[in-house]
C-alpha cells in the first residue's frame, strides 16, 4: 500500500453491521469553502462502543484547490500549533467515492453520527458542490454526537482531542457511547 490509498482495518461486513457511523474530518478552514485534508470512518455499535471496521484517507490539497476550495492562515496556525502538518493524499472525487462505499457497502439505510453535525455537513458539501458528487449521506441519516453530550453532561466539556481525524473518531466514538449510557433510562 502506498503513501497515497486510503486505509481500511477491514473493507467488509462486520459479523452483525449495525449501519451505525462516526464520521470526522480535519479541514483547511471553518468557512463554507475550506477544504477537507483528512477524512475517518468507522462503524461501530453504539450499545457497547465497538469498533467495527474504519477507513481514513488524507486529501491531496494541490487537487483541493483546483476545486476551488480553501485554507486559511489562522487555520493553519492552529494545525501547527497542535502538530498537525499536510501529508501526501488521494484527489478528493476517490476519497469522496470510497467514503461513500465504506458507508453504503451492501446497504443504503445508515446512521452518521458526527462532533458537530453542522461543521461537518458544511464542508461536505462544499466539497461536493465542488466536483459535482452526491452527498455520503442523506440529510435525514445524519446525528450530532456533541448534542448527545451535552444532554448527558451539561455544562461538562468533552476531553480535548488530537486534531487528526482517524485519531478523533475513536475518541468521539467512546464518549458518544457514555453518553447515550447515560441517558438510557434506569
Amino acid at each position: 500500500m502506498t503513501a497515497n490509498q486510503p486505509t481500511f482495518s477491514a473493507f467488509h461486513l462486520p459479523p452483525e453491521p449495525t449501519n451505525t457511523f462516526m464520521v470526522d474530518i480535519e479541514t483547511g478552514g471553518l468557512a463554507y469553502g475550506s477544504a477537507i485534508l483528512e477524512i475517518a470512518a468507522a462503524e461501530f455499535n453504539p450499545a457497547t462502543g465497538e469498533i467495527l471496521r474504519s477507513w481514513s484517507t488524507h486529501i491531496d490539497p494541490l487537487d483541493s484547490a483546483r476545486h476551488g476550495l480553501t485554507h486559511d492562515q489562522e487555520t493553519a496556525a492552529f494545525h501547527r500549533k497542535n502538530g498537525y502538518s499536510l501529508r501526501p493524499g488521494i484527489d478528493l472525487f476517490r476519497a469522496l467515492n470510497t467514503l461513500d462505499t465504506f458507508l453504503h457497502l451492501h446497504r443504503e439505510d445508515i446512521t452518521v453520527w458526527t462532533w458537530g453535525l453542522d461543521f461537518e455537513t458544511l464542508h461536505f458539501k462544499a466539497a461536493t458542490a465542488a466536483i459535482n458528487h452526491p452527498m455520503p449521506w442523506k440529510y435525514w441519516e445524519g446525528r450530532c454526537a456533541r448534542t448527545a453530550w451535552q444532554l448527558a453532561f451539561p455544562g461538562i466539556k468533552p476531553p480535548r482531542r488530537p486534531h487528526t481525524a482517524a485519531e478523533d473518531v475513536a475518541l468521539q466514538i467512546a464518549d458518544l457511547c457514555g453518553a447515550l449510557s447515560r441517558l438510557q433510562p434506569a
